[in-house]
């Protein structure tokens, strides 16, 4: 049905069939802009400011257009937004907002990106009528992340909204009423927020109530400088803003992707950048070789280059293990050399079960389902996934599938596997191998849920790769063919930010659990998770920042610049590329890893092998290009006695520059005297 309605006399038109909107979003939609403090568009509709009045004719009052529902009643009514009783009553709501607003603003780090500064300027009045004292209220305490100076709070209840609708804790809320009305948590001496994402409430914040800690009174947002990044710590692999003062990283911003992450950004990416400057200390910036002694001398690039070459010249005697944050490029650049070597062991440092993988088949690991329409799935079966923990910004983008309590009773959630909190009304069916073969099999309770959705998403976790001896593919291929599926109705969680380029390369990486045979020299290239039993004599080549784990175990140490500061290039989970802008923070006295590689690899390199990403993979815009519809027959063997256990024992120390992040470190510990990690509290 064709809605036509008027603002401001002039007559405009929507589809109430295509979308169902809201007076102000329909003004939204025209480029009208109306001022709101409490509205936003991820967030449920809460009306607490009264700042996007307008006036609607044959109403006695003046409306909240953020809850007022455009219908076919508004074709005999129009909209104003701009008359002079409107003008006055935003002066009015102005005027109260600031009786209590304290007069920090100089030393505010939310100058300049301040909503109510703007609009006091374009709506408010000159001078203020109130003359009692402000009221104040105590700063509050929610951890080493978030600075709460409340005061400044204008209550419009975002952060309590996003905490509760979006990232399902329940950590704060409204106290009070009236002029003691304030907002906190309900536990006094439980003020920690126990969300991976709760640092999006500083982004919501439309004021200086709420902001980060690191960020305090380091800068103003026209002094930095934005740089497109990458989320490499979240499989999702999203966009990201730095900003950077001189070679300092001051912040990280989330970039706005509707079909991927929305406007979120976890806390693992926005406050661990203080981990830099730690590593810059630690990291040497001249090679360094171990003697006989154990003792480590400085030597010169041109001598350690020569002792590579003579450790590497036997290639059936080097085992190469890559970094999981290897770009693409630097990937094909060592799958051309090592090939022409000659070297046909290598792994990744954290090794999944690749060899269940057949790579032939791109839907055998990428994904068709771009999360665009997940709001159309009517069952999610979480199959050996912690999306909590393994992908915080895609467990809160499907948590949200039926928010809407009128559609609770129509969408089922089912999880098998790691136990966790995700929704009060989703089935917990167990951790056991078993029971998925009760699935495959037929024999669970679950089975007529699947068989009967019309449109169920299943999500396989890394488990399904990681720790059990059996074909992934056929299993996948297996759901798709009993329900009669489709790819989008599948998706695939990968730890790693470089699985699917591996994968798009052709890079089998399971040569090395095969071959049993010890390597005489294992060249580390920028793996920083990687460990190896000392007592096996091997010489040990690490070429990266640094590796907490082999510290004493390097023979030989080439320091390279972090991997950001070269240009990123990865294939993210649907098979699409996404790349980053170069991100210098050190000084031009590290070299970088791709001028590394060349002077390591000059002799292989030099007129032998063409090193460019471009010559082993062809970017697809389609992802069905490489799909497949043969499906093979063959017998599954699983080991039912076998469990899905957690891969990610603690969110914030799976990686290196996670663990040396100081304000992580102490997050960490707070949540641990909070509560037990990632468990429901009682």
């Amino acid at each position: 049905m064709i809605i036509y309605f008027k603002i401001n006399d002039v007559e405009y038109e929507i589809d109430e069939r295509q979308e169902e909107l809201t007076v102000l979003q329909g003004c939204l939609k025209y480029g009208i802009e109306i001022p709101r403090f409490c509205y936003h568009e991820k967030l449920t509709i809460a009306g607490n400011c009264r700042m996007c009045l307008v006036y609607v004719t044959n109403n006695e009052k003046l409306v909240a257009s953020c809850g007022l529902p455009l219908d076919e009643d508004f074709d005999d009514e129009g909209i104003y937004t701009e008359v002079d009783e409107i003008l006055r009553a935003r002066e009015g709501v102005m005027e109260f907002l600031l009786i209590n607003h304290p007069l920090d603003c100089p030393i505010c780090d939310q100058g300049g990106e301040c909503d109510l500064q703007d609009q006091t300027m374009l709506y408010g009045l000159d001078t203020g009528r109130f003359y009692i004292n402000k009221r104040a209220v105590e700063i509050k305490n929610f951890g080493v992340l978030i600075k709460a100076i409340m005061t400044r709070c204008i209550h419009c209840t975002r952060c309590v909204r996003f905490l509760t609708e979006i990232a399902g804790v329940y950590n704060l809320g409204v106290l009070g009423r009236g002029f003691n009305m304030e907002i906190g948590t309900y536990n006094t001496n439980k003020n920690i927020i126990t969300s991976e994402v709760s640092g999006n409430i500083i982004d919501l914040c439309p004021v200086g109530a709420l902001t980060s800690q690191m960020y305090a009174y380091k800068g103003r947002p026209w002094e930095l400088k934005s740089i497109n990044g990458l989320d490499v710590f979240d499989p999702l692999l999203t966009n990201v803003n730095i900003q950077l003062k001189g070679l300092e990283i001051m912040r990280i911003l989330p970039k706005s992707n509707d079909d991927i992450n929305e406007e979120w950004l976890t806390d693992k990416l926005r406050f661990h950048y203080d981990s830099y400057k730690k590593l810059i200390e630690k990291r040497s910036k001249f090679p360094k070789y171990k003697l006989k002694n154990n003792k480590y001398i400085i030597i010169d690039w041109k001598k350690a280059i020569r002792i590579v070459f003579s450790l590497i010249f036997d290639a059936n005697q080097l085992e190469v293990i890559f970094g999981n944050k290897l770009p693409i490029e630097v990937l094909a650049l060592y799958k051309g050399i090592f090939n022409k070597m000659g070297v046909n062991t290598y792994s990744m440092e954290n090794v999944l079960n690749y060899g269940s993988i057949n790579y032939d088949f791109r839907e055998n690991y990428l994904n068709k389902n771009i999360l665009t329409n997940v709001e159309k799935n009517d069952l999610v079966f979480l199959i050996g996934s912690n999306l909590r923990v393994e992908s915080p910004l895609l467990n809160i983008r499907l948590r949200n599938l039926n928010f809407n309590e009128e559609q609770v009773k129509s969408k089922k959630i089912i999880i098998l596997g790691n136990k966790f909190f995700w929704k009060a009304d989703s089935k917990y069916i167990g951790s056991k191998i078993s029971t998925l073969l009760k699935v495959l099999e037929g024999r669970h309770e679950i089975c007529k849920s699947l068989s009967t959705a019309k449109n169920p998403l299943i999500i396989f976790g890394s488990n399904c790769y990681l720790k059990f001896n059996f074909n992934f593919g056929k299993i996948k291929n297996y759901f798709i063919k009993q329900l009669n599926l489709k790819s989008e109705n599948l998706i695939i969680i990968n730890k790693e930010v470089n699985f699917n380029s591996a994968m798009e390369l052709g890079l089998n990486l399971t040569k090395i659990k095969n071959n049993k045979e010890i390597k005489k020299v294992v060249y580390c290239i920028d793996s920083t998770e990687f460990d190896v039993n000392k007592d096996t004599n091997q010489i040990i080549i690490y070429q990266g920042i640094i590796n907490e784990y082999l510290e004493n175990k390097i023979d030989l140490y080439l320091p390279s610049k972090f991997y950001f500061e070269d240009k990123l290039e990865f294939i993210n989970m649907v098979g699409k590329k996404v790349e980053s802008a170069p991100i210098n923070i050190t000084s031009n006295s590290t070299i970088k890893l791709h001028k590394l590689i060349g002077k390591v690899f000059y002799y292989f390199v030099t007129g032998a092998v063409n090193v460019q990403a471009n010559t082993y993979i062809k970017y697809q815009n389609e992802w069905s290009s490489y799909a497949s519809n043969k499906y093979e027959e063959k017998e599954i063997f699983i080991n039912k006695y076998l469990t899905f256990n957690n891969i990610i024992s603690d969110y914030y120390s799976n990686d290196m520059i996670i663990r040396n992040s100081k304000r992580l470190e102490m997050h960490k510990n707070m949540l641990k005297n909070f509560k037990n990690n990632y468990k429901q509290e009682n």
